[in-house]
């Protein structure tokens, strides 16, 4: 499912993705158990299935700049998501996140016009990060913001649109994110060590989704890696942050 999302999001390829990294990476900041950390991201993932059969001029153009009637439209998209994935017993948690993730702080938003603490926490905590990308992507306001924008705009609409509590765990994962871009390399699968951490989603040649920025690199995934650009022939690029060996278990 969402690879077929992926598809449908071409012109920002990896959006459902990075927002499931940055809302997988507060949910543990504000101790969700294991179960609601898991529906998190796979909401993050399959969000957007909603999407998918509406006219691309909704989807591409920003919000803020819809008329009023393309709004109303576009604004079903989230209770399409969750009648699709309702159907499935093991989705059905998910579905209900997808359901309230635009629903506003302040009682403003939709579906339900949900307030403050009835709002569920991860579609508080998905609504927050998928916005910060939104603006960056320029899918809300006419323009692309930079990030310290995107987290001025959000500053700006705290209580209102978001939850405030949120805002500090986003605002120091994306700083952090971006210091430790500065040091990035970008590597070959051959030329990988163990230790690694990817910085960045991962996708196959063929623009399948591999593997979660923030993974750690084992031998698996680099034997892994290697298989592909064998079977691929195609190179495939990994950019990692800085090096940080793990210790060899020492043979007895």
């Amino acid at each position: 499912m969402s690879s077929v999302i992926e598809l449908s999001e071409k012109d920002y390829k990896g959006f459902s993705a990075n927002v499931a990294h940055f809302a997988k990476s507060i949910a543990l900041n504000f101790k969700l158990d294991e179960e609601q950390i898991e529906q998190t991201y796979f909401a993050c993932l399959l969000m957007g299935i909603g999407k998918i059969s509406l006219a691309e001029k909704l989807v591409k153009t920003p919000y803020l700049n819809l008329a009023k009637e393309d709004q109303k439209h576009y604004e079903k998209h989230s209770e399409r998501a969750e009648s699709c994935l309702a159907s499935i017993e093991a989705l059905q948690p998910v579905s209900k996140i997808i359901r309230h993730i635009y629903e506003n702080y302040n009682g403003s938003g939709y579906p339900d016009r949900l307030k403050a603490e009835h709002i569920p926490l991860p579609s508080r905590i998905i609504r927050i990060c998928s916005d910060y990308f939104l603006l960056k992507h320029g899918l809300i306001t006419a323009e692309k913001m930079t990030t310290e924008d995107a987290l001025a705009y959000i500053d700006k609409n705290l209580d209102q649109l978001y939850d405030r509590e949120l805002f500090c765990s986003l605002k120091s994962h994306t700083l952090t994110l971006e210091k430790l871009g500065q040091d990035n390399q970008q590597l070959k699968a051959d030329e990988l060590e163990v230790g690694m951490i990817i910085a960045k989603d991962l996708e196959s040649p063929t623009g399948g989704f591999l593997l979660p920025a923030g993974t750690l690199i084992d031998h698996d995934i680099i034997n892994k890696l290697s298989n592909i650009t064998a079977q691929t022939n195609q190179y495939i690029t990994v950019e990692v942050r800085p090096f940080n060996p793990l210790k060899p278990n020492r043979k007895k």
